[in-house]
Order: C-alpha cells, then sequence, then structure tokens
C-alpha cells in the first residue's frame, strides 16, 4: 500500500520523543506576559539651594511622578504585536490544518501558521491605556498640594488588526475526451482555476488620547476632556470649488494581486506491430495509439491592506459643572484640515465655525503632492525653451512658474533650472543666477523637484463665525447670521538682502545681486514666499433684536450682520476663490472693498521670513530691528511704535563677538552699528552702562559710520521676466534697506562714562556728530554732555536732528574731543523719529538671557538671574540713581 509522508514517519516512530534544552513548546502557562522598553518614571530638578548657601540651607528636589499601574497593582500596558523575529510567544501566531487531496492514494494533512499577511501589522511596542502624573509628594505638606492627571489614550486593544480571507473558489474545467471502448483515450484536456482573498485592516488609533481628568489632592475631580474620532465612516470634504461630499479621506487602500499557473501537459504514441497466419499465409499488422492530455492550474490570490487614520472629530470639556462641545463637521478635501466647527454658547445654541484655506485661492499654496515629480519624456529644449506640445498636456498642467525642474538628457545627466516663464505649451528655463539656458538638445526628461508652493496650504485666507448651518445639499451656504468675520490677503514679492554694504557709496557684495542684472527670484528670495500681507475686518451695523414683551436687546438671537460680503467667493469664470477686489468677484464693486476694513499690514519681512515693520488701520507703521549676529538676526533688539523699520537704529555694542558672520561676506553690515570700523580692543569688558561691553575711544580718536538714504515704499516691485528673455532683473526697490530714516525730526540719545574714579564727574569729552548730506551741502548736529544727571558714572547725551526733502546720506560720528586725558566710553545709542515711542532690549551674549530692557527715554531696567536662570532682582534706573525695585527667591517647603 502506498501512504502518505506523515504515516510513513508515525508508523517508523519519528518525533517520538524531544531534547527539552533544545526544544520549546507553548503551553497555557497563566498569568500575564511582561514586556515593553523603557519608559518615564520621574523627571527631577535640583535646585542646588545647598550649594548657593554653602550648606547653610537644603536644597529642594521638584518634578513630577509617572504611574502606569492600577492601585491593584495591574499594568496598564497594551502590546501591539510580538516582534516577527522569534515571536513563538505570540498568541496570534497559530496552525492552521489544509488536507492535500489525492486522487486513489490517502489525502495528506498538513498546516501551515497564521496570520497571513504578518508583515503589514503594527511593529511590536507597548502603549499604555492610563498614565496618571502627580508632582513629586513631601511627607507633611497637604495644605499646598497640586493633585494629579489622569491621561487615558486609545490601545491596540481598542482597534485591532482584523485579518479575513475567504474559502478557495475552485472551477474546474475538463473538456475533448474521447474514450474508444473504454479502453483507448485519445485526448484529454483538463483545467482548474482557483483564487482566494485576502483582508488586513488597521486602524491607527493606538496613542491618540481618549481623556484628561484633573484631580484635587483628594481625589475629587476637578475637570476633564474627553476626544471622539471617526475612521470607518466617509467624511464630508469640501473642495476647493465650495462643492462638498462625502469620502474616506482618512483612508488608504492598497491592493495587491498575485497570480501563477502550473501546466502539464503528456503526448504518448505508441506503435505496435503483430503477425499471424490467415488462409495459411502469414501477415503483418500495424497498429498506430496516440494519447495526449493537457493539465493546467492556474491560482490567483487577492491581498487587500486597508489602513484607516482616525481624525478627531469631537472634544467635550467639563470644568467645575460646565460643559463645552466642539464638532468638527466638514474637512479640507485636500489638506484634511477642518473646516467647519460646530460649537454650544450659553443659550445652547448652535454657532458654527468656518475657514476657508488659501490654496483655494492662492495656486503657490496648493499642497506639494499635486505638482511634486510631474515630469514629462522626450522634451526638446531649444535655446532655454521646452516644449511639451508632444506630451498632451499644457505646460500649466505639469509646471508652474518658480518651480525648481530637474533635467535629464539623453546620457542621464542631470542638471537643475527653474520655470521663468510658462505658457502654452512652452516653458522658459533660467539657471541658478536667473540666466536663461542657452543649450539646445533632445529627448530631455523633465521632473518637478521642488514646486514653487512654500505657504502652508491650511492657512486660512477668510474665517468667520455663523449662527447658520454653512454646510449645504451639495456645497457651502452663502455666509448669513454672521457674528464676527476676518481675512487676509497674501503676496509673494517681498524685499530681500541684496547689497550687504549700505554705507553712502555702497558696493556690491558677492552675498547678493547686483541691482540691473539678472536674478533668480525664487534662489534670492524675492518671490517664492507666499506670506500674509493686509488683514481685514468687517465692519457693519449689527442687528439688535428686541424681545417682544420689553424694548431690551434679545441676546440670544441679535448681535448678528445686518448684511454681509464675503471677501472671497468663488468664481466660475476665474475656476477659483477671488478677493472681493477682483473684478471676477460675484459683488465685485470698483474700488470698493464694500465693508472690508484694512486693520493691519505687514509691509516688510527679513531674509529670514520675521516681519519687521507693520501699519495698522490708523496708518502708523511699527518697527522692529533683530540682531545677534547680521546674518542669522536671532534676537529683536529694538522696536518702535510710530516709526519705519528704515526710520530707527540701536546699538548696544553687545553682540560684536556674539559669533563671525559668513567668512564669505566680508561687506556684511547691520542694520546700523560700528562693528566694521571697530576692532576688538576697542570694546571694553570693564565699563558699561548695560550688558557687558562698551565702546571704548582713546583721546583724539574717532568712529564714523554712515547710511545712504533711500526713498522707501509701501509696495514693492515684483520681477517680471524681460522682453524675450525670461529672465528677471533686480530694482532697487526689491533690496531690504538698512537705517535710511524719512524727512522728519529725529531723537537721538547716547550713554557716556569718562572718569571711572569719580563716579560724579561729566563727560566733557564725549562728542557725537551727526551729518546729513545733501547734494551741495551737509548740515551737522554736535551733542555733548550738558547738565543730564549722572547715574553712576554714565551721563546720558540727547540731541535732535532734522532730515530734509533731498538728502542723500547721513554720518554719524562718535569721538574724543581730546581736552583732558582718559578713555571716553559710549553705550546703547539710539535713533529715532522725535514723536514715536522706542525700547531696546540688551541680552547677554553667552546664555541670550535679557539682562536690560531700556524704556522710551532709554533708561534701563535691569534683570539679575540665579544659576536656574531665575529671575531674582530687578532694579530700576532713574535719576536718582538705580533702585531695586523687586527681589525674590523662591523655595518649597521641605
Amino acid at each position: 500500500m502506498v501512504k502518505a509522508m506523515n504515516k510513513v514517519l508515525y508508523n517508523k516512530k519519528i518525533c517520538r520523543s524531544f531534547i527539552p534544552e533544545k526544544s520549546c513548546i507553548r503551553i497555557g502557562a497563566g498569568g500575564k506576559k511582561k514586556g515593553g522598553g523603557s519608559r518615564v518614571k520621574k523627571i527631577l530638578f535640583y535646585d542646588q539651594f545647598n550649594a548657593m548657601t554653602g550648606n547653610k540651607e537644603i536644597g529642594s528636589v521638584y518634578g513630577m511622578e509617572y504611574e502606569y499601574k492600577s492601585e491593584t497593582g495591574e499594568s496598564y500596558g497594551v502590546a501591539s504585536y510580538e516582534p516577527l523575529i522569534g515571536n513563538d510567544e505570540n498568541p496570534l501566531k497559530k496552525g492552521e490544518e489544509y488536507v492535500v487531496e489525492r486522487d486513489k492514494l490517502p489525502d495528506e494533512k498538513l498546516y501551515h501558521f497564521s496570520p497571513i499577511g504578518e508583515q503589514f501589522y503594527e511593529g511590536a511596542q507597548v502603549g499604555y491605556s492610563e498614565v496618571k502624573v502627580k508632582s513629586i509628594e513631601y511627607s507633611g505638606v497637604e495644605r499646598n498640594a497640586t493633585g494629579y492627571t489622569i491621561h487615558n489614550f486609545y490601545t491596540s486593544k481598542d482597534a485591532p488588526v482584523i485579518n479575513r480571507k475567504t474559502a478557495i473558489t475552485t472551477i474546474p474545467i475538463e473538456q475533448g475526451k474521447t474514450v474508444i471502448d473504454g479502453i483507448f483515450m485519445r485526448e484529454r484536456v483538463s483545467t482548474a482555476t482557483m483564487s482566494q482573498g485576502f483582508l488586513i485592516r488597521k486602524v491607527h488609533l493606538a496613542g491618540k488620547p481618549e481623556k484628561v481628568t484633573s484631580y484635587s489632592n483628594d481625589g475629587a475631580e476637578i475637570g476633564s476632556t474627553n476626544f471622539e474620532y471617526t475612521s470607518s465612516v466617509p467624511l464630508r470634504v469640501v473642495n476647493n470649488d465650495g462643492t462638498h461630499e462625502l469620502a474616506f479621506m482618512n483612508r488608504e487602500v492598497d491592493f495587491f494581486a498575485d497570480a501563477y499557473s502550473t501546466l502539464i501537459t503528456n503526448d504518448n504514441k505508441s506503435i505496435q506491430i503483430g503477425g499471424g497466419m490467415k488462409n495459411y499465409k502469414p501477415f503483418v499488422s500495424v497498429f498506430t495509439s496516440v494519447n495526449k492530455s493537457f493539465e493546467g492550474y492556474y491560482f490567483n490570490t487577492f491581498t487587500k491592506v486597508i489602513e484607516d487614520y482616525p481624525i478627531l472629530a469631537k472634544v467635550e470639556s467639563h470644568f467645575q459643572g460646565a460643559k463645552t462641545i466642539s464638532l468638527n463637521l466638514a474637512w479640507d478635501a485636500q489638506t484634511g484640515s477642518p473646516l467647519v466647527t460646530k460649537s454650544m454658547n450659553d443659550h445652547n445654541q448652535s454657532i458654527y465655525s468656518v475657514e476657508y484655506p488659501s490654496h483655494w485661492a492662492y495656486s503657490n499654496a496648493k499642497p506639494k503632492y499635486l505638482t511634486a515629480d510631474n515630469h514629462a519624456e522626450n522634451i526638446t529644449i531649444t535655446s532655454g525653451v521646452a516644449n511639451l506640445s508632444g506630451t498632451g498636456y499644457a505646460a500649466t498642467d505639469l509646471i508652474n512658474v518658480g518651480d525648481q525642474i530637474m533635467i535629464t538628457n539623453s546620457s542621464g545627466v542631470n542638471s537643475l533650472a527653474w520655470a521663468s516663464y510658462v505658457s502654452g505649451s512652452t516653458v522658459t528655463l533660467v539657471d541658478r543666477t536667473g540666466t536663461k539656458l542657452t543649450t539646445t538638445s533632445s529627448n530631455n526628461t523633465l521632473r518637478v523637484l521642488t514646486p514653487n508652493t512654500k505657504a502652508d496650504p491650511s492657512t486660512p485666507m477668510m474665517s468667520y463665525i455663523t449662527l447658520n448651518n454653512p454646510i449645504g445639499v451639495s456645497s457651502l451656504n452663502a455666509p448669513t447670521g454672521i457674528l464676527s468675520a476676518g481675512a487676509l490677503s497674501m503676496k509673494d514679492c517681498w524685499e530681500t538682502v541684496s547689497a550687504y554694504n549700505f554705507g553712502c557709496t555702497p558696493s556690491s557684495s558677492e552675498c547678493g545681486f547686483t541691482e540691473g542684472t539678472a536674478i533668480n527670484p525664487w534662489v534670492t528670495g524675492v518671490s517664492g514666499n507666499l506670506r500674509p500681507n493686509l488683514f481685514y475686518t468687517y465692519q457693519v451695523d449689527r442687528l439688535e433684536n428686541s424681545v417682544s414683551v420689553t424694548p431690551e436687546v434679545d441676546l440670544r438671537s441679535g448681535g448678528k450682520y445686518n448684511s454681509f460680503i464675503p471677501f472671497y467667493a468663488y468664481s466660475s469664470g476665474a475656476g477659483k476663490y477671488v478677493p472681493i477686489n477682483n473684478p471676477s468677484h460675484p459683488n465685485y464693486n470698483a474700488g470698493s472693498l464694500e465693508k472690508w476694513l484694512i486693520a493691519s499690514q505687514i509691509i516688510h519681512y527679513n531674509e529670514h521670513g520675521v516681519p519687521i515693520e507693520s501699519k495698522d488701520v490708523l496708518g502708523n507703521y511699527s518697527g522692529v530691528i533683530f540682531g545677534y549676529s547680521n546674518t542669522l538676526k536671532i534676537l529683536p533688539v529694538a522696536s518702535a511704535e510710530f516709526a519705519r523699520y528704515t526710520d530707527i537704529a540701536s546699538d548696544g555694542f553687545e553682540d560684536y563677538l556674539f559669533r563671525s558672520d559668513l567668512a564669505n561676506c566680508p561687506n556684511l553690515d547691520g542694520h546700523f552699528d560700528f562693528k566694521k570700523v571697530v576692532s576688538v580692543s576697542d570694546l571694553s569688558s570693564t565699563e558699561y552702562h548695560t550688558g557687558r561691553f562698551s565702546l571704548k575711544i582713546a583721546s583724539g580718536a574717532n568712529f564714523t559710520v554712515n547710511r545712504k538714504l533711500y526713498s522707501v515704499s509701501d509696495e514693492i516691485p515684483c520681477s517680471t521676466p524681460q522682453e524675450g528673455k525670461g529672465e528677471y532683473s533686480a530694482s532697487s526697490g526689491q533690496n531690504l534697506k538698512g537705517f535710511s530714516p524719512k524727512t522728519g525730526l529725529y531723537q537721538f540719545s547716547i550713554w557716556a562714562k569718562q572718569n571711572t574714579t569719580n563716579l560724579y564727574t561729566a563727560v566733557p569729552d564725549a562728542k557725537i556728530e551727526i551729518k546729513v548730506s545733501y547734494p551741495g551741502i551737509d548740515s551737522i548736529t554736535t551733542l555733548s554732555a550738558v547738565e543730564s544727571p549722572i547715574i553712576e558714572g554714565w551721563q546720558k547725551i540727547e540731541g535732535t536732528f532734522r532730515v530734509s526733502t533731498n538728502a542723500t546720506c547721513i554720518t554719524v560720528k562718535l569721538y574724543h574731543s581730546a581736552t583732558t586725558a582718559g578713555n571716553v566710553f559710549f553705550d546703547d545709542l539710539r535713533i529715532h523719529p522725535h514723536n514715536s515711542n522706542m525700547i531696546a532690549v540688551v541680552y547677554d551674549p553667552f546664555t541670550l538671557r535679557s539682562w536690560a530692557v531700556l524704556d522710551d527715554r532709554n533708561y534701563a531696567t535691569i534683570y539679575e538671574y540665579d544659576e536656574n536662570g531665575m529671575v531674582v532682582r530687578v532694579k530700576r534706573e532713574t535719576i536718582d540713581g538705580i533702585k531695586t525695585i523687586a527681589e525674590s527667591r523662591k523655595s518649597l517647603k521641605k
């Protein structure tokens, strides 16, 4: 008899015993398996108070403790899965039997391990469903104890991996069978098709917060916040034309198909020769037999992997009996950001918050994935112009102006270019310097490497709060019942630093570009940075609905705008949302913003994208100067109200040794400072008004700084391609200027010191000369100490000077008049418009802590710190000297 392999092994008594030390077996041992990696137990802070007081006091320890177990000692940890290597103890890993049926032979029973598709499971990690956080406890402290907080999280237990499979489906086909007398089979064709499907579904819910609850020290609940998510249902998503639909925005589906076949062909031919006697005559007979068989087996497996990413749908907060609920009702179809949120007011009435994302109106705010990696093949480039006519797409469908393009030629060599002009089927390409390419070649591949979309696409360009549900049947309703509204406009044309030498006769620097020459605006920062520019608020009368019984205002229904026209509205002609000053706007009124009032405006950003000048609704300017490295501009060192950025100057001589700026920028100038004309030996670290350093000037010496005066405008000209070239040229309006005061009266202030032994002696040799140059004439103002009070040896020198029309340059000279011996020290210089309000900040150049704040009269408030960086003393400079106005020490009861 023919037996199956397992039966043969069984009869031969194979595998009847095992060697324990070389074997393993999984049994139900009871209890729970311990696992998990490192976790935070405590975070401790030591105040070192004992070291500070010479061990006269006891140091304290502060911090938080984290607990991951219940009061009974049961861990809240939940394992997501076992490691793929060595996971013999994985309870989900099981052997599943299957039978191989054999014709006229015993069936063979085998098994395989499940789960199938294990490689799609989560990695091995441990999450905790509950974590208790409390402050470090001290015995005997009860009255001022802080209580604790419990954080609840979703774990893999709440959203396990779902693994399903279908039964094997077999479709047999047998045809072409011929039997002669039941003995000879001439031809036989037999096929079978088998298929099976597998499903793995994962919900990435583990680790998301479920609830946060705060308790007092005695265990009474103070407040809580609950979080609810949605994952397996379609969400209401809003498209960029205002229409909405249901879609699985938070779901990814991967589908894999595998097919293979087995073919067996038999082709047998036989010849039989026989003989005999018939009628006493011998004969020979020949018999030919042909047997053909064809067996085909086709196997198909299909695997679907579904990954759901839960999105926050509801937040419910409770605090001392009050309840607040916030529901997300609709999301942006392209970014996933919530657009419509519902909450309840004190009248239990629904209030809706609506936000319009900026990419609905601005093409260069679209998500990068929409255009990144767009490519076209077999492109011919003629003198820097690529022709995409053979791709079947318009050039604007694949490439936008400002996109960084990788060009791969027929030899596989890559080069970079930027799309400077896109029209019809052509794209004009420039290099990093902005020069149009001169190459002519064919069989190129163009690929969008970096799209010209640097803005956050979810930045709201318009938002409003309404009492009416904004979600209509198929699109967003026209805004009605509005309680408040705001909007902003954006632009991507800004100034940038092109010449770092701002002197009266500035020279070009290798750190920037020369005006009038070709530039690449997306490399220099002139273009390609979409930033907020104008901020609008809606101003209109409100409805005051009266209660029917009394003439009092109905607070429940009153307060809505009596009319409302949205700043942005969808234009079918433009195919996008347009602002109200665009003729395509449905409510366009030439020259009118309707009721939209400009609340504020950002005039200038520095090269790092930080706002440095703004204007309010009344037209008043505000400026900010950043220092501590002229290259990096790390910290704000001065700010002024009622003054432009170019109208103010400040120098505390503190950041000269902070760090050396870029080595390839020898002509680098700050906004206004003496850094380029002084050396390290000219700085004094023993005499200073604030901070650590002051400027030291020997008898008869001087230091001079000058700045060219420019005409500064709120409107920054945008570059346009030169005719026929596709190149952009730099204009004077695109240069971010340094100190360049406009026409008006200005205030100058500086502190000076001369005699270091007698702190009550005036400083007669400290002189300042301010020269304003005009065509053919100079206006010179000389300032010196007169009768201002002497504060610990320092005397303030201040005065005014005027800048008139046609001024070309301003020069500031600090000098020693040499009437007496000894050095003169200068510190804390400032210049600002006479009717403005300016403050300055002095930082420690080593720790970057703020050491002093100089007020609008250039008097200092000084801060002193302990070893832990905590403010322990605040001093104020007055005409009567420096006074301590606050002093504090902090400690907890031991």
